[in-house]
Formats: structure tokens, sequence, C-alpha cells
């Protein structure tokens, strides 16, 4: 035999807990041939029989245990043959577990713009808050950041049997309300003076809004000096306040940092620094041309970039390399044209500085010896490169004469070394305008 038709139960979902109410099992025309048709258990026992148009059967609805997700139930369908036909039909019925709310809690009161942790535990479902439909997990936290005081409900709805609970109602928990307070502000918060000597007085004030009590003040020095904490007493009416401190004494430099805090109704702070600084003189520890790693004078090619490496500390001053505010840890001059000394100047926030300088020269060209045949002898003449790749060599004493006196020419050589005299005023006449570099050194001609 077959069974083509519906095998159905009302309700198809149950709570978990005592017994309440029946089942009422239902099958589509079960037909002539059919002479027995019942509803058995999970445990295969028979707990209802079919009967009437259309067929149905009640079956008493069982206890369940906390646990408990189903309930299968089978339809057996026989015929009336000498060895009997018989078709199974399953069915189940899904249990869910009756919601409930353990607990409840947040905090009650938040600054505006800062957010509060509500806490949740409870089963039989999930967990929304409202307003806006925020999921959270039985023994999870959320956080919410109302701008306006709002009362959040928490409500847990078992998926299986839409069965739901919210806070507030009946024995379950109240709803948490957040109150939102503005925030504490430090409108001002200084010091008389932020560069003073040490063991001097400073006068700290402090003005504020939306504050309750009295600012707290704690101070750190670095590297020395200690500051004991203290408390500035505010006026009621105006929120502000002043206090005369004693700068700790140190030998090197002191940077004291005073912090103040200030609390609002709803315990949230705000918080404000000032500086005061007993001043040291600047220090520069290294101040190299980084392609030697020395400070002493350097040769470089003429339009190369000279590039300086420093370390210094100003004290929170200034500094400065021929009146360019150095890099971090190196600072590039492009492109040298002479002879050149760059000082690092460091001065600190009281204004005295302190200097170093590296000498940059322009590296001479290639030279060649002189090819051109000469007696003449030369002490104590200047050898200039010039701009055109020509070398100048000119002044001196006539070496050549028992008695020497200043030479009256001077000599003009190429690349080549091939040289040309001129007299001092036939070179005026005929050279061009050019630009001399500054590497002038003392030599002998021949």
């Amino acid at each position: 035999m077959s069974f083509t038709g519906n095998f159905t139960v009302t309700p198809n979902v149950i709570q978990q807990g005592p017994a309440s109410g029946n089942f009422t099992f239902s099958v589509s025309s079960l037909g002539s041939s059919v002479v027995s048709a019942v509803v058995k258990d999970a445990a295969n026992i028979t707990v209802g029989t079919f009967s009437g148009s259309p067929p149905t059967a009640q079956v008493a609805i069982p206890a369940t245990a906390p646990g408990t997700t189903q309930l299968s139930y089978t339809a057996v369908i026989s015929n009336a043959a000498s060895t009997p036909d018989t078709i199974s039909v399953p069915l189940v019925v899904n249990i869910g577990a009756p919601p409930t709310i353990t607990a409840f809690t947040g905090a009650t009161t938040i600054t505006s713009g800062s957010s509060a942790a509500l806490s949740a535990t409870f089963a039989g479902g999930s967990g929304v808050l409202n307003p806006g439909n925020i999921p959270i997990l039985s023994g999870g936290t959320v956080l919410v950041a109302p701008s306006t005081t709002t009362a959040y409900t928490l409500t847990v709805t078992n998926a299986t049997t839409s069965a739901s609970v919210s806070s507030g109602t009946g024995s379950q928990p109240s709803n948490v309300t957040v109150t939102v307070v503005p925030p504490p502000v430090i409108d001002a918060f200084s010091a008389d003076t932020v560069h003073t000597s040490s063991a001097a007085n400073v006068t700290l004030s402090i003005s504020t809004t939306g504050v309750t009590g009295n600012a707290s003040v704690t101070g750190t020095c670095s590297p020395s000096g200690t500051i004991s904490p203290f408390t500035i007493a505010l006026s009621v009416s105006t929120g502000s306040g002043s206090s005369i401190r004693t700068v700790p004494t140190a030998a090197t430099q002191t940077v004291c940092t005073y912090k103040a805090t200030v609390p609002n109704a709803a315990t949230a702070t705000a918080q404000a620094t000032v500086v005061v600084t007993v001043e040291p003189l600047p220090t520069i520890t290294s101040f190299v041309f980084q392609a030697t790693g020395s400070n002493a004078p350097a040769s470089f090619a003429l339009g190369s970039d000279v590039v300086l490496a420093h370390t210094y500390n100003a004290q929170g001053g200034t500094a400065s390399i021929n009146g360019v505010t150095p890099g971090i840890g190196t600072t590039t001059f492009p492109d040298i044209r002479f002879d050149t000394a760059y000082t690092l100047t460091v001065t600190n926030l009281a204004g005295t500085p302190v200097t170093q300088t590296l000498n940059a020269k322009v590296a001479p060209g290639s030279w060649s010896a002189l090819n051109t045949a000469t007696s003449e002898v030369r002490r104590g003449a200047t050898v200039t490169a010039l701009d055109n790749g020509k070398v100048l060599i000119a002044g001196g004493m006539d070496a050549t004469n028992p008695n020497p006196v200043p030479s009256q020419t001077a000599r003009l050589c190429d690349a080549t070394g091939a040289c040309v005299s001129k007299t001092m005023e036939r070179l005026e006449r005929s050279m061009p305008p050019s630009r001399l570099a500054r590497d002038r050194m003392p030599g002998r001609c021949s």
C-alpha cells in the first residue's frame, strides 16, 4: 500500500516545562483499505489512534526536561491484508526553552560623548537591547553611547517558540537608565612663567566649567626633582583657583610637568598639563660632514651636494645652519659653487646660543705639469682655479733675482699645462669676468 497524504501536528512547537494540553495529530483520508492508523512515540509506544473524518488523534503533551529540543512521533498505517502492509510516517515536534532574565545592569551616569557598559544574564533565547536593536549575549557586555538620558530595555526571545520576556515587566529585572551629563572642562591651566630658575616660585592657575569639587594636581620631573601631589581649591561660583609652588632644585635641566585633574558629577575627568622648565645651555653633540664622518675641513667637487650630519639638543629652543632649519639627523646643501663655512647655531629657550662650524672647500680640478719652457721661478705665488677651466698663477716674488722683487707678470695656463705670460695690466683687460674658486694655494711656479 502507499500513503500520499499529510501527517501534521498542532502545535508543532512547544516550550520546555510541565505538561499542558494535547497535541492534535492529523492525516489525510485513509481510504477503505486501512484498518489501523495510530500515533507512536520515540519509544515505539502507541500514544493515540486516528478516528473521525478527517482522521485525527489526540495525544497529551508530555512534560519535558531542560535540554530537550525535540519530540519524535510516527503515524503507523496498516491495511487489512492477511499479512498487513504497514507504512510509517515520521514527524518531529520542536521544543524551546522558556526565556528568562536573571540580571540586567550597567552604568547609570555617563559624560556626553562617552559610552556606558550594559551587562545581562539570561537564558532561553536571544537578547536584544532597545532602543537601537542592539544584540547582546548572556553573560556579555555591550557599549551604548546615547546622546541624551535613555532607558534601555532588554528583551529575550526564543527563536523556536517565539516566546519573549522583557526587563521592567512582572518579576523581571528593571530597565537600565543611562543618564547623560555634560563633560568637565578645563578652560585654562597655566603657570606665570614656563622658564624659570632652580628653586624659584611659580604660580599655577586654573579655570574650569562643569566641575564638581577641586582640582587634583600631580607632577613629574625629568631627569630629576620630585613634586608632591597637591590640591587647588576651586571657587564654587567661578570654578577657578591658583596655587604658588616652588619648582625642584636641579643641577641640570629639569622639565617639570604638572597635570591637573577635575571631575564632573558622573566622575568623568578632564585633564590639562603645564610644563615648567629650568633651562640649561644648549648642546651640540656632533656636527660633521656625512661623507667623511669628521668635522675637519673637507673638499667637494664643484656642483656637488654637501650633506651635514648633526646631533644637538636645543632644550626646546631653535636651531639653524646658515639660516636654514636643520633636517632630522642630516641637512643637505646642494650645488656647492665656492668655499663655504657652515655654522650650526643652537639656541635654547632662554636665548643662549652655542655654535659649531664646518669648512667645505671646492676641490680643484685635474692638474697637469706645466709644459711651457720658462726660467721663471716664483716664491709665494697664488694658484687659482678659474670657472673656465684655466689656472691663474700670479703674484709672488721673482726667485731668480739675488734680491727678490715682486713679480709684475702672471701666467694663464690651460688644462694641458700650456701657459701664456701676461702683465697684470694686460691680464685685467683680457680676462672676461669670471667667478674664481676660493681655493688659493701658496706655491712655486717654475
